[in-house]
């Protein structure tokens, strides 16, 4: 965020209301002092209460420097996660009918030895 009169003790909410102003949601982000600055906040955006999010929803924060002084509160919209796809890979015609076709009939049976005994010779133990 950036801003003026940050200090080392700002504070950063983040609130919802419903449309009658009744407020459901209050939660404080967390602040990265070390890297921050007087004009400078850098916050980690707190997770939206609701994890199923399926539209965006318009929340507010604000800063609450450390004299409790509150500055105007301004817009944040929390959008839903993108569903994960699984990425598969086209099956190449080719090499599916080569690798994965089960192959039936192409092996016939022999009914006769392939060496006859003669040439094998006789083992006598």
């Amino acid at each position: 965020l950036t801003g003026q009169n940050f200090t080392a003790d700002s504070k950063v909410l983040f609130i919802e209301k419903t449309p009658d102003g009744q407020q459901v949601w209050e939660v404080e982000a967390t602040v990265d002092k070390d890297k921050s600055q007087s004009n400078l906040l850098f916050v980690e955006v707190p997770e939206y209460r609701n994890k199923s999010l399926r539209a965006p929803v318009k929340v507010n924060f604000y800063v609450i420097n450390g004299k409790r002084k509150k500055s105007q509160p301004q817009h944040f919209t929390y959008h839903p996660q993108p569903v994960p796809s699984i990425k598969t890979e086209p099956i190449d015609d080719y090499e599916s009918s080569t690798h994965y076709s089960p192959v039936i009939g192409c092996l016939g049976t022999v009914s006769q030895p392939y060496y006859s005994m003669q040439a094998l010779g006789q083992v006598n133990p």
